[in-house]
């Protein structure tokens, strides 16, 4: 009888798998982890598993295994199906089966541990949506990606998102700041897409993602969230705090075997990963030394643990930026609450070095101080504890903006230590830190000039400016904020009556925004966009916007990608306000019709006292009729037509007209084709006209000893 049971059973698995053959083939989508437990248990070996691994598609490799088995017999089979039953993170589309075959575990299986190896345990990490170019249809990418077949970069990312490919895997999709996702890719079934995620945020994710993997527990265990997997770990992390914290207040980096012990790090804290051997000293009896995997974790690691560990108060957190730096070096990482007590000149010295470590240890600082952590850190550390450290780090932070904004040098020498401060109430992500913040600062002007400021910078900047009383000129020249940076800078466009944008590759989309955004305030006096990307698309937005705000005096447009039909839409802007004061179009395209385009623009013109139209290819012909239109012109002072094609007939004419108009002071013909013939014809002019104070002829055609000649006419500049 005993007998004939074992024969049903060994036929009832066998069975079951051949007659479901077909749904287990079309069903089965994690291969990985069937082939870890059967080889784990003894059912397989390696040359099983390698025999199935040799195909390429899901489907055959899902084939060889039921083959194998049946070849293994009944025991396999059974553990085959307790596998499917045992793993559900990583088989959740067999869960159906399972329960339709009304599977119940034997015991002498359920002492047997099953291995949770499945892409659903990876976290994927896809940087630099922002760099790819949706330059397809949406609608036209199937809903199916093949591994063996080219394909377009969206289609693929698409696929990963909808979960076509990796179903059950966690992906990351990251992006600079502003960027959109598509409609279409973001109808994702089962992925979750977050809004505004913070360094801090990455970081918690990443320290969560090593804690599990090591601990080998899957990400999408429902049993561990990141609160209990922090806590669990909590003695870990702290020690690890603990080594980073000091190494950050003596600018140590490396550690030896005597600090790691000191520290109480055990081996199975090393094996997290957060700490790496990095070989050993020589003449130091080869003494293993560590480090941090980088120097952000190690600023991550100091700021846990100036946060969680309750030995550490409020009044020794704010020491720790104030007073525990080793002498001769510098004492703050932003500017202190206190005043300085040494000398102006010392002070500037200490704000000159660079501390990127403490700057950091204050940015995670902040970010985990953040009202969105205060869960996390409940379950870590004394609630009190944690808002005492919050209310000092606010009163700090505030207190930052206040000294740095009544400091001589702040112009010079402290703007990238502000821009750090902005980055660091930013990423606290404190309405009220910021509301106090925009309190604190008295100047008429920010400059980050050449400040390396990025498009997520702009989010900062946003975060403390938008809650400002008053308005407030913005510089932000030579950095890298690009489209995304002008968008994010649109809740505090209302406040800004001065901004400076040049060099930040900005497009005619970032135009376009700026333009809509600016009309709607109608308080912008100078705008500068000099050296982007602009084409005669934006120069379209930017006349609208001359049409619509008479606010603007000022606005620096030169060195980007404006033809003849721009330069002929800024020229109409132009003519038809009556306030534009300052107009700088050097280096475009403009040609002879974009002049003469300006040159009807500034005949009769009330306001413009300013024009630059050098390096914009215009000969001659442009060059008499802008000489012709200053017959009609008194507010013109200044003309620029530096590095054009200008000749002796152009500079006749140009003398020509100085003898009618008293208002021009400043005419500027470098780099251009005339020679000592139009050079005295403009020496003529001068002699009837007193007011013309400089005419500028270098590296024109005229050779050394000529202009020897030339020089009884000091206002003639060779």
């Amino acid at each position: 009888m005993e007998g004939a049971t074992a024969d049903k059973q060994v036929a009832s698995f066998l069975d079951l798998l051949t007659a479901h053959r077909v749904e287990l083939v079309n069903g089965i989508k994690n291969t990985e982890c069937i082939l870890d437990n059967l080889l784990q248990s003894g059912y397989f070996t390696s040359e099983d598993k390698e025999l199935v691994q040799r195909n390429r598609i899901r489907h055959d490799k899902v084939r060889e295994i039921l083959d194998i088995i049946h070849s293994k017999g009944h025991e396999a089979a059974e553990y085959f199906v307790h596998v499917m039953y045992k793993a559900k993170e990583a088989y959740p589309e067999m869960q159906d089966w399972i329960k339709a075959i009304q599977y119940q575990p034997p015991e002498h299986l359920l002492r047997k541990s099953v291995l949770l190896t499945d892409a659903a345990s990876v976290l994927f990490t896809l940087d630099g949506f922002d760099e790819i170019n949706v330059d397809c249809d949406l609608s036209d990418i199937p809903d199916i990606s093949s591994p063996f077949e080219l394909t377009h970069p969206v289609a693929l990312l698409m696929n990963l998102l909808h979960g076509n490919l990796l179903k059950y895997s966690r992906k990351l999709l990251t992006g600079r700041t502003g960027t959109e996702l598509p409609l279409r890719m973001a109808t994702c079934s089962s992925q979750q897409l977050l809004g505004y995620v913070t360094l801090t945020d990455i970081y918690l994710l990443m320290v969560e993602v090593f804690l599990n993997r090591s601990s080998k527990a899957g990400l999408n265990k429902g049993n561990k969230s990141q609160n209990e997997t922090f806590k669990a770990k909590r003695d870990t992390l702290l020690r690890l705090g603990k080594l980073a914290k000091e190494g950050i207040e003596n600018s140590n980096f490396t550690f030896g075997q005597e600090q790691i012990t000191a520290a109480d790090i055990s081996e199975e804290d090393l094996q997290f990963g957060f700490v790496k051997n990095t070989g050993h000293y020589d003449g130091c009896g080869n003494q293993s030394t560590y480090e941090f995997l980088h120097l952000t974790l190690q600023s991550f690691f100091a700021a846990f643990s100036l946060v969680v560990d309750e030995e550490i108060s409020a009044k020794e957190l704010i020491k720790f930026f104030t007073e525990r730096v080793p002498c001769g070096k510098l004492r703050h990482m932003l500017t202190p609450l206190i005043p300085y007590q040494c000398s102006k000149r010392t002070s500037k010295e200490y704000l000159l070095q660079h501390r990127e470590h403490f700057q950091l240890t204050v940015f995670f600082l902040a970010g985990l101080l953040s009202k969105t952590k205060l869960d996390l850190l409940n379950h870590l550390t004394c609630q009190t504890n944690v808002q005492k450290k919050r209310s000092a780090l606010k009163s700090y932070l505030v207190g930052c903006v206040k000294t740095y904004m009544i400091s001589d040098f702040y112009q010079m020498c402290a703007v990238p230590r502000f821009k750090w401060l902005l980055r660091c109430i930013f990423e606290a992500q404190s309405k009220e830190i910021a509301r106090l913040a925009a309190k604190g600062i008295c100047k008429d002007c920010i400059n980050f000039t050449y400040c390396n400021v990025y498009s997520a910078d702009c989010s900062a900047i946003t975060f403390i400016l938008r809650d400002l009383h008053g308005t407030i000129a913005l510089e932000l020249d030579n950095n890298n904020i690009n489209d995304y940076g002008v968008k994010e800078l649109i809740p505090c466009f209302s406040k800004l009556r001065i901004i400076r944008l040049n060099a930040n590759q900005i497009t005619d989309d970032g135009v376009q925004v700026l333009a809509e955004e600016l009309r709607k305030y109608k308080i912008i006096q100078s705008l500068g966009l000099y050296k982007n990307q602009i084409t005669d698309v934006g120069a379209q937005y930017v006349s609208t916007l001359i049409d619509e705000c008479p606010s603007l005096i000022k606005l620096t447009i030169g060195y980007n990608m404006i033809t003849t039909q721009g330069g002929k839409m800024l020229a109409q802007a132009v003519q038809k306000s009556k306030t534009i004061k300052h107009l700088w179009m050097w280096g475009n395209r403009i040609g002879d019709a974009g002049a003469v385009a300006f040159a009807e623009a500034i005949r009769n013109h009330p306001s413009i006292r300013e024009l630059s139209l050098a390096g914009n290819h215009i000969s001659t012909e442009g060059g008499k009729r802008l000489a012709a239109a200053l017959e009609d012109n008194r507010s013109l002072k200044i003309l620029w037509l530096t590095a054009n094609e200008l000749d002796d007939e152009a500079a006749r004419c140009f003398a020509d007209v100085l003898l009618v108009n008293r208002s021009l002071q400043t005419l500027w013909l470098v780099e251009n084709n005339i020679t000592l013939l139009g050079a005295n014809h403009l020496i003529e002019a001068l002699r009837e006209n007193s007011s013309m104070q400089e005419i500028c002829l270098k590296n024109n055609k005229i050779s050394i000893e000529e202009a020897t000649a030339l020089h009884a006419e000091q206002r003639i500049v060779l």
